[in-house]
């Protein structure tokens, strides 16, 4: 009897394991790459343009450190503010991840 739950209990693993690769690879699949590489270049060149990292930036941002964040820079930052449509892709690919990476 023991032998048995122990097959049920792997099998079940298994078939969820396989369930969430599934859903994983659907959901690559009809929504591709939630920021295009056309994106990911213009917020390079904008950090670039505004000589901070992403890091640089993140942490004044956190801080509102205005030494750093002057209004032409506050400017062009705001032009590479995520869209609405952007953030929920985000957020859906985070979750998708969180889910992925805290399953047994």
């Amino acid at each position: 009897f023991e032998v048995k739950k122990e097959d049920a209990a792997a099998k079940k693993a298994r078939e969820e394991e396989a369930a969430r690769k599934a859903e994983l690879e659907k959901g690559k699949k009809r929504n591709g790459c939630v920021v295009t590489g056309q994106r990911l270049q213009n917020v390079g060149i904008t950090l670039k343009k505004v000589k901070l990292t992403g890091e640089v930036a993140a942490q004044a941002i956190w801080t509102c450190n205005t030494t750093i964040l002057n209004d032409d820079t506050l400017e062009q930052l705001v032009k590479i503010l995520p869209e609405p449509e952007e953030m929920m892709g985000l957020k859906n690919e985070a979750t998708m991840l969180d889910r992925i990476a805290w399953s047994p």
